[in-house]
């Protein structure tokens, strides 16, 4: 398959990296100064004016597009694109995939550890997420409500995608209070992170998390989380095998051809998020954890404390509201 992905700095990068590795051709239009640092060479960079005649080409080639821009939304017509993005700030969450025929799947519950550092301190943004997985024929009838409201939300704006929605809970259940349509960023990740994603972008698989629990954690340097100022260039990654390198989606890197070995190319800060999955809170914790706390990195920061409350949440849920994860 082919996909056209825009990208507003670096955010979908990692994503186009992935449908490379899974053989599609993949052309990407992205800032010029992102990709000289720390991708030159990797992908097809369209270097074209994207205008209207732009995407009307790519679409009648056949290409499905990745955004997170409105432009490309609103001049493409069709794909998975971004619609509704507010910040959202609870650290209960609903989740889901949304089809081109408009068939829900992949649905789950967030749970968000808010604030840049250790025990939620510091700036008040998204350092990880563990989504929990809710399967479709277990009916839950705290949930139920709560996941057909953002049904209707999505419905009608004829949106196909990835989404995430706030919820407080209140007697009368949950209660959505904002909805994020397009490429919400943790999350995005930990959805991703173990599903064929060429597969589920063209319908070949339904979306849906193999374990129970996955999460995703953000591994970054100075000046992070400030976006103002770039980080320092040129300090090295070492310490993981081939393995761990691959439970990681990198953004702020540059890799040496010469001996594989990777830098921070000294961007933003953001240097990559790190995936776990499994069926215990324990392991997956374990797991997205685990490439943070070996990597060898100057001044590397990520949340040691991440998903550190998923065992009281799951037994909340499931004691106090009867809901089941399975």
């Amino acid at each position: 398959m082919k996909f056209l992905v825009v990208s507003r700095r670096h955010e979908l990068l990692p994503f186009a990296n992935r449908l490379l590795n899974e053989g599609h051709e993949v052309d990407v239009v992205v800032w010029k100064k992102r990709y000289e640092a720390s991708w030159a060479g990797r992908f097809n960079l369209i270097n074209d004016k994207p205008d209207q005649d732009f995407y009307d080409r790519y679409r009648q080639s056949g290409y499905i597009l990745l955004t997170n821009t409105w432009v490309a939304s609103e001049r493409f017509g069709e794909g998975f694109g971004l619609f509704v993005t507010p910040e959202l700030k609870n650290e209960f969450r609903l989740g889901g995939w949304v089809t081109a025929g408009g068939a829900h799947e992949g649905q789950h519950v967030a749970v968000v550890d808010r604030g840049a550092w250790i025990g939620n301190q510091g700036p008040n943004l998204d350092a990880a997420t563990f989504l929990i997985r809710v399967l479709p024929e277990v009916r839950n009838d705290f949930l139920d409500g709560a996941f057909e409201h953002a049904r209707h939300i999505v419905e009608d704006l004829s949106f196909q995608g990835l989404w995430q929605a706030d919820f407080t809970i209140t007697t009368d259940g949950p209660v959505l209070t904002g909805i994020e349509l397009g490429w919400p960023m943790l999350q995005a990740h930990a959805f991703f992170s173990e599903q064929n994603m060429g597969d589920v972008l063209t319908g070949r698989v339904p979306a849906h998390l193999p374990k129970r629990i996955t999460g995703a954690v953000a591994l970054t340097v100075p000046p992070w989380p400030n976006q103002q100022g770039g980080a320092s260039q040129g300090s090295n990654l070492a310490g993981l095998t081939m393995q761990q390198l691959g439970r990681v989606w990198w953004h702020d890197v540059v890799v040496d051809q010469s001996n594989q070995s990777l830098s921070v190319a000294g961007l933003d800060g953001l240097v990559g998020v790190a995936t776990g999955s499994a069926d215990t809170a324990l392991l997956a914790r374990s797991q997205a954890l685990s490439v943070p706390g070996i990597v060898r990195l100057p001044e590397k920061q990520y949340r040691s404390d991440a998903g550190s409350r998923l065992d009281v949440v799951l037994g909340q849920f499931e004691e106090q509201f009867g809901v089941s994860f399975v």
